[in-house]
């Protein structure tokens, strides 16, 4: 038991640290947490849709409706400015 709290903690500082505000709330997740802050490496700090989905998941599991809401509603925006 105990190791299944130190996991749980675990898990839940780490999508901690990757959620991404836009507009102020929460949008989603980075497509990874680079072990060096100042690396510009790659698009490590970018939110990805396909990235998102188990995120979104995981987020709907834990009640965290809203971080879900704003996720779509910023998707169906950026599609919109594209079309």
């Amino acid at each position: 038991m105990k190791e299944e709290l130190l996991v749980q903690l675990a898990k839940s500082i780490l999508y901690e640290q990757a959620l991404v505000k836009v507009d102020g709330e929460f949008v989603g997740a980075i497509a990874s947490i680079p072990k060096n802050k100042n690396s510009q490496d790659l698009n490590y700090n970018e939110v990805f849709i396909r990235d998102n989905v188990p995120v979104m998941i995981y987020l709907l599991l834990e009640g965290r409706f809203e971080i879900v809401r704003h996720f779509l509603n910023t998707c169906l925006r950026l599609q919109a400015l594209v079309s």
